[in-house]
């Protein structure tokens, strides 16, 4: 207040911001926000992909089991019920660590979706199930979560509207996450 009343005018002067000060400020808020918009969005788009090199990962891995199997299926004679118990276990280590994954937020629901029934069409069957019964759970609790979640009292069976997802997370943290 004391230089005001030394100085007005210097005081007025310096106070007032001229126009075209104010018209650079709103755009440069504009240019910043959606810059922030650009960047959430790249951030998005990095973790979603960076999903999608990790599930072609697995994708990868169930093809190796699968010609595992083929190869088993062609052993000598000898060989062939342990090399092909051998990649039954294999494919429920697989399908186990698959479930294991979405539980910890590294599979996008798109992903889980499709894996969930396809999961759950070949564990299903009499063979993997006794494996899976004879384990009583030690190596395979969270595939067995899985086939639980469709039990029912006429049997196991899928039914594409009880889906069994064990993520828990909510939508925004699952956007945020790139799922």
């Amino acid at each position: 207040m004391l230089f005001m009343r030394f100085y007005p005018v210097v005081a007025s002067a310096s106070l007032a911001t001229p126009n075209w000060a104010e018209g650079l400020t709103a755009i440069t808020s504009v240019v910043t926000a959606v810059a922030v918009v650009f960047a959430v969005q790249q951030v998005v788009l990095h973790n979603r992909q960076t999903h999608r090199d990790f599930e072609s990962m697995y994708l990868q891995r169930f093809w190796e089991v699968d010609d595992r199997k083929s190869e088993a299926l062609c052993s000598p004679e000898e060989f062939r019920a342990i090399n092909i118990e051998a990649s039954h276990h294999a494919y429920l280590n697989l399908s186990n660590d698959q479930v294991s994954l979405r539980r910890l937020g590294r599979i996008t629901d798109g992903t889980w979706r499709f894996w969930e029934e396809e999961i759950y069409a070949f564990c299903d069957s009499a063979t993997y199930r006794t494996l899976i019964e004879n384990d009583m759970g030690r190596n395979y609790r969270h595939l067995l979560a899985l086939l639980n979640h469709h039990a029912t009292d006429q049997g196991p069976r899928y039914d594409l509207r009880n889906q069994y997802d064990p993520l828990t997370w909510g939508r925004a943290k699952r956007w945020r996450n790139g799922l």
